[in-house]
């Protein structure tokens, strides 16, 4: 994961090469690809830490497969959309601060969505790892929320390339630009072939910590050691209606066919009131009510040693639960859920299995999670 060199055998001590107009500085034998952004680069330079540029787009661009691009120590105002294996590396999640507030990624050529998004990598697979950063500030304007198009601090959107892996670690995900207007998700993945690791971060602020979305074509969505705190409920203008919408930790979404597989151990759900962690094997609203839906999906979840201290929901017809499972007809949902602790406020509950219709296989081992008056 740290690794930033690749090795060439060359006959010189040392010597510059440069690649489509990037600087790679070769010393002995081991070639380093980094690239630079700084606020007070330009992108007239050529991405050196001596002449940084000014976008982490522009790097991208330019940056060859296995490159690691430099986000110094910050604050930007951008977003950006990576379309290759590389890694992007903040200063560290108090120092880089990617704050996507005011920006339209829908109107782009082509159009993404997440202040960091990972989309349409058509190339050589590998490793995409996204690090050392707070991000947050996402936006959407009232014609998008009309089209339940949601701001989103990071988005893995229908990676369809299966020898991609992505890493979101050691990152702080902070609320969207407005949560007035639309709640907002941490972290989005959408129906990806590649598989996908969140850990050691931080989801704040949002409605939604983390949503893993689609599932069934292949790639696998791990989250461990991620803290999910002070999330926020979702009304009024916020959803749409009067309705008021609990705040997610972590949302699984089945709702393409086949089985989506997700991990989600060592965990800490606090300080917000709703679901810790919410498992849906098929679903009938959203885009899969009426004539779209119902959609089909099913699950099979790992939700192993996390730790929950939650609010209790508004009222009793939310189900709020701690862990929170349900299979609607025609899907099956398969869950091993195994040493989890901690509390949750009535009218929530510990562990609830929604009478969905569905096919439940769950084994439940050696799980405290009490229910407080």
């Amino acid at each position: 994961m740290r690794r930033r060199f690749i090795v060439f055998v060359v006959p010189v001590m040392a010597l510059v090469l440069s690649v489509t107009g990037v600087s790679a500085h070769v010393s002995g034998n081991t070639l380093t690809s980094a690239l630079y952004v700084s606020t007070h680069g330009s992108d007239a330079n050529p991405c050196t830490q001596a002449l940084p540029c000014a976008t982490m787009q522009h790097a991208v661009n330019i940056a060859l497969p296995g490159f690691v691009i430099h986000v110094e120590a910050g604050t930007y105002n951008q977003t950006v959309n990576i379309t290759k294996p590389l890694t992007l590396a903040g200063a560290g999640r108090s120092k880089t601060i990617v704050n996507g507030s005011n920006i339209d990624t829908e109107t782009f050529s082509p159009a993404y969505f997440g202040v960091v998004s990972v989309q349409t990598n058509t190339g050589t697979g590998g490793a995409i790892r996204i690090r050392g950063m707070t991000i947050k500030g996402a936006y959407v304007t009232p014609t998008e929320y009309a089209d339940s198009a949601p701001p989103v601090d990071v988005s893995i959107y229908s990676d369809a390339n299966a020898g991609d892996t992505v890493t979101i670690s050691g990152v702080t995900l902070g609320a969207v630009q407005d949560t007035a207007d639309y709640g907002g998700y941490g972290l989005d993945t959408f129906n990806n072939k590649a598989s996908v690791t969140f850990t050691n971060s931080l989801s704040t602020g949002n409605n939604t910590g983390a949503l893993l979305e689609g599932g069934g074509i292949g790639g696998e969505v791990t989250v461990s050691h991620v803290t999910f705190a002070h999330l926020v409920d979702c009304a009024g203008s916020c959803s749409g209606s009067s309705t008021v919408y609990p705040a997610d930790g972590v949302f699984v979404l089945s709702d393409q066919p086949g089985t989506a597989v997700d991990t989600i151990n060592g965990n800490t759900f606090h300080d917000y009131a709703g679901f810790g962690v919410a498992v849906a094997a098929g679903y009938s609203g959203g885009n899969c009510s009426g004539a779209n839906g119902p959609c089909t999906g099913n699950v099979s979840l790992t939700a192993n040693s996390n730790a929950f201290a939650l609010g209790a929901c508004a009222s009793a017809s939310d189900y709020c639960a701690a862990i929170f499972l349900d299979a609607e007809t025609g899907n099956e949902l398969s869950a091993q859920i195994r040493g989890n602790s901690g509390t949750v406020v009535r009218p929530d509950k510990a562990i609830y299995e929604y009478p969905g219709g569905g096919v439940y296989n769950v084994t439940e081992i050696n799980n405290h999670i009490k229910v407080l008056a």
